[in-house]
Formats: structure tokens, C-alpha cells, sequence
């Protein structure tokens, strides 16, 4: 039996300071690949950039031997959070929509004065826009903070500790 093998076997999950490691070069991967990526522009950058950070807490597990499932705790969502989030995520829309053209009401200049990200969103498609703002950061961002940072924390420190940290 290889002996490599039964080590990364018996790994269950990184440490605090694999944690920090992986923190900082998560900073580190920002600053450089941000700007690399923004120089690409569009949706592409957007979900490249994002993909990458979300991409290193796995590359590192993965290096390591680390249990996919030990280190980010993934498990699929009953059917009525799923119902839940979907409705609850309507309802903050409609909301913003309101809040949005309330203000564009009261304050007239605003009503023409678009953002960058405005004209990302308008121009770009729906789905594309949903996909590289919504949902890959909220995934990546997961699997960065609450998978494996948080697991990292919480080996040295108890749970508590590491979700206030």
C-alpha cells in the first residue's frame, strides 16, 4: 500500500494556518488576476476572475488529500429551502425595483445617470448578467469563506470562534 496514500486518506480537513494561507493568497490572486481580468472586460472577465477565487480553496483540498465533502460540508437543500429562497429572492427584487424608481422619482438627475454596472447588466443579456453577478460569486465566495476558511478556523479554534473570526 502506497503510504502517501493512506496520508492524504486520513486527512480530514486543513488547519488555522492553511486557512490563512489560503486567505492571502486569495488577496494576493485579486489584486494580480484582478487586473488582469478587467482588462478583458464583459462578462468573461467577470466569471473568469471569479471562477479563479473560487477555484483555489478547491485546488488547494485537492493538493492537500483533502475530503471534498469534510472540507466544504456540501449537502443539497431541501425542497422547501430551495422554495424559500426562491420567494424570498422575488420579493427583494420587487422591493429594490420600488425603492429604485422612487428614488429615480425624487431625484430627477438620476434617472439618466447610469453605472458602469447598469450598462453591464442592460447590455449584456439577463442570463449572463445573473450567472456572473449572482451566482458565481455567491458559489466561489462559499466555497472560499464558509467551506474552507471557516473549516480551517474551526479545527483549532471550535465553531464559534471561527464563524465571529
Amino acid at each position: 500500500m502506497n503510504p502517501f496514500l493512506s496520508l492524504q486518506e486520513t486527512r480530514k480537513g486543513p488547519e488555522a494556518i492553511e486557512g490563512m494561507i489560503v486567505y492571502f493568497l486569495s488577496l494576493a490572486y485579486t489584486f494580480v488576476a484582478g487586473r488582469l481580468f478587467r482588462n478583458m472586460g464583459g462578462y468573461s472577465g467577470v466569471a473568469l476572475f471569479t471562477l479563479g477565487l473560487g477555484l483555489l480553496p478547491v485546488l488547494y483540498s485537492f493538493a492537500r488529500g483533502y475530503g471534498f465533502t469534510a472540507v466544504f460540508r456540501i449537502s443539497p437543500p431541501r425542497k422547501k429551502d430551495v422554495a424559500g429562497g426562491l420567494f424570498i429572492s422575488a420579493g427583494m427584487f420587487i422591493f429594490v425595483l420600488f425603492v429604485c424608481n422612487a428614488i429615480a422619482y425624487l431625484v430627477p438627475p438620476l434617472k439618466d445617470a447610469g453605472t458602469p454596472m447598469q450598462d453591464f447588466m442592460v447590455h449584456g443579456g439577463v442570463l449572463p448578467a445573473v450567472i456572473t453577478v449572482a451566482l458565481l460569486p455567491a458559489v466561489c465566495e462559499e466555497l472560499l469563506f464558509r467551506g474552507f476558511l471557516l473549516s480551517g478556523f474551526a479545527s483549532s479554534m471550535g465553531k464559534w470562534p471561527a464563524i465571529i473570526l
